[in-house]
Formats: C-alpha cells, structure tokens, sequence
C-alpha cells in the first residue's frame, strides 16, 4: 500500500514538470500561442503603432499582435498599469479577433482590420481587407492590404478560398 502511495505521488509530481520545450505538459495550445505571441519568427523587428479611435490605450504590431496600455482610475488618481499583451481569439470563419471592454460591455473587432487602420489609415470609400495569401489566421502587414470588394473576390479565386463552383 505504502509503495502505491510513494508512486501516486511520483507520478503527480512528474506530471508538474515541465517538458524537454519548458512548458508544462497540461497546457493548453492556445496558451502557449498567447506566451509566445510576442515572438515572430517571421518579422523579429515588427514595430507598434496607437490603434486609431484607442490612442493611448491600445497598441498594434506589424505582426498582429495587441498590447493593452491601461489606465486606472482610483480615488481621483489615474494610476498607469504596464503593457500588457491582450488575449486574441479565432472566430468560426478563422480570423483573428480581440475583445476590448468598452462603457461596460465587451466588444468584437477584427485583428487585421486594426493593423491597416495602423500602418496604411483609413481605408478608401467602398474597400474591404484583404488576405493576400487566403488564410484568415495570418494577420502580417505584409500579406493585408485594402481592396475592392471585386478585387478581392479575384483574389479569393486566385488563391482558391473561393465557396463558388
């Protein structure tokens, strides 16, 4: 009895540690994204821009990453809390969305939307966002740009994400 206690044991401190990677071996996928999301491979010297309409609030990298600069009110005194990076999230069609707690309710928005509105503005009168290379998960600056609704269904043929026989 005594020894199938002593391996109980065994076994549960062995689950707590962590793996060859570092991580611990119950972490969620998701997770381990959101720790490293301050790592791209792809663009090691991304740059952040203020999101428009959230200056000094929220900030937006090149790589589609959103950092948090909040600020805290208590007892009349505004208290500033360091950066910090904020949960992102894919919706059922696979694109990267991030919610911001606004006037007591959570709001939705688009990741890629925010890194155009970023580093290339407003977008003109009629234009979508548009995935260069088809895949809604991949919000680099280097694969978004502003396009017509037309143009985009070109592209979506182009690539082959297109729905349409």
């Amino acid at each position: 009895m005594a020894l199938q206690v002593l391996t109980a044991r065994s076994a549960m401190v062995f689950s707590h540690q962590r793996t060859l990677t570092g991580r611990p071996p119950f972490m969620p996928q998701n997770r381990i994204k959101y720790k490293r999301a301050h790592e791209c491979l792809l663009h090691p010297e991304k740059e952040w821009r203020w999101i428009p309409d959230f200056e000094g609030l929220y900030m937006v990298s090149s790589c589609g990453d959103i950092r948090r600069h909040a600020f805290r009110q208590r007892w009349g005194l505004v208290q500033h809390v360091h950066p910090r990076m904020q949960y992102t999230f894919y919706n059922a069609n696979g694109y990267k969305t991030v919610q911001f707690h606004l006037e007591k309710r959570y709001v939705t928005y688009y990741v890629h939307r925010f890194v155009l509105l970023a580093f290339h503005g407003p977008p003109p009168p009629d234009y979508e966002t548009a995935h260069l290379d088809g895949n809604p998960n991949n919000a680099h600056l280097v694969n978004l740009q502003w396009m017509s609704h037309v143009e985009n269904l070109s592209h979506r043929h182009h690539h082959g994400t297109c729905d349409c026989g």
